[in-house]
């Protein structure tokens, strides 16, 4: 019955882009996520920090909690883990945002101003942002 409880509650966040599979019988579940190092040097250190022990094996989170886990015990799991991902996801975002924006719009705008000419309104809005930013 927890298991059963357990699964579904876990299923909820499958969806989670940082989530590749949940899969387990009974009490004993795995989550598996995107890569080992996500599992082990965040969710890992995260879990722990808001008070629930857990263990990563690879990319695969353990949920293996005592046959007397409780219903708010599981929600509370699975509440914090879902937080933990979502802010991972969020940090990941704005990290791939700041790659693109320093790799490839800073580029093309000092091209841009280093060739002494400006082609369009949205070259100059561009080169008079970054001034901006820069300077």
């Amino acid at each position: 019955e927890k298991g059963k409880y357990a699964m579904d509650k876990l299923k909820e966040i499958e969806q989670n882009s940082n989530i590749r599979e949940i899969r387990g019988k009974g009490l004993l579940i795995g989550i598996d996520v995107l890569n080992s190092d996500l599992a082990k040097n965040y969710i890992t250190p995260e879990m722990r920090n808001h008070g629930i022990n857990i263990l990563s094996e690879g990319r695969v989170v353990m949920f293996n909690p005592s046959y007397l886990v409780s219903r708010e015990q599981i929600d509370q799991y699975v509440n914090t883990l879902n937080n933990i991902l979502s802010k991972y996801w969020i940090y990941s975002k704005w990290f791939f945002l700041c790659l693109f924006f320093i790799t490839t719009v800073v580029p093309i705008a000092f091209a841009i101003k280093i060739g002494g000419s400006i082609k369009s309104k949205a070259d100059s809005w561009l080169i008079s942002s970054l001034d901006e930013i820069i300077l």
